[in-house]
């Protein structure tokens, strides 16, 4: 999602929530789990490694990229 305002009208306060960024040294996923939790969403987890981690990994990617 390109703005964090369409989440909050797609989510209940009670849905899995993960967040993640794009590698281990950005710091926005982080900034985006202490926000929902601050908002009320009860069930938010961080992938801390970023998409290029699970990349490497080989799990599969869907979607498209969203700067």
């Amino acid at each position: 999602m390109r703005d964090p305002r369409e989440a909050t009208q797609l989510l209940d306060k009670n849905d899995e929530i993960v967040v993640y960024c794009s590698s281990k040294e950005c710091v926005a996923s982080q900034l985006a789990y202490h926000i929902s939790i601050k908002n009320g969403y009860t069930n938010v987890r961080r992938y801390s490694g970023g998409i290029i981690d699970w990349e490497e990994a080989g799990f599969p990617l869907e979607g498209e990229m969203v700067y």
